[in-house]
């Protein structure tokens, strides 16, 4: 593999990990907010940046397997190129894990919550279906107003 494509391989992954970055960021701040259904429709869209990320893997993998000593076969002035891109894309990729674990907490937090608020709604459910056994037949004491 050319020395060129290398470079444009490492452009474009550290391109689409500030991608990531930007949107995992703007996926804390929503669920910093609670606002968990647009969590929902910005993951898909993360997704879609990852779903890319692959695809450029793929195409260098085969490309390492053939030259087994790719990096010897860089020249020196190259290798100074790309060093400065990998640990870019390094930072950027611990970035959004350390994002991704506060997400998770924010997020099993809002769902913490919400199956409380649920177990509150069933445990009232649960008193009025104690005291009106059928709607056919409500006892003349409780006004159903449904």
């Amino acid at each position: 593999m050319e020395t060129t494509g290398i470079l444009t391989y490492y452009n474009q992954v550290l391109t689409l990990s500030e991608l990531l970055l930007a949107i995992t960021e703007s996926i804390r701040s929503l669920a910093q907010k609670g606002q968990v259904e647009q969590v929902a429709v910005r993951i898909e869209k993360r997704q879609d940046i990852i779903d890319q990320l692959k695809v450029i893997e793929k195409r260098l993998t085969p490309q390492q397997r053939i030259q087994k000593d790719i990096w010897k076969s860089i020249a020196h002035r190259d290798k100074n190129s790309i060093r400065p891109l990998v640990k870019s894309i390094r930072k950027v990729i611990e970035k959004v894990e350390l994002m991704d674990l506060e997400i998770r907490t924010l997020v099993d937090h809002e769902r913490k919550k919400v199956d409380g608020d649920l177990k509150k709604v069933s445990t009232n459910h649960a008193l009025i279906k104690r005291y009106v056994p059928s709607r056919m037949n409500a006892p003349g004491y409780f006004s159903l107003s449904i």
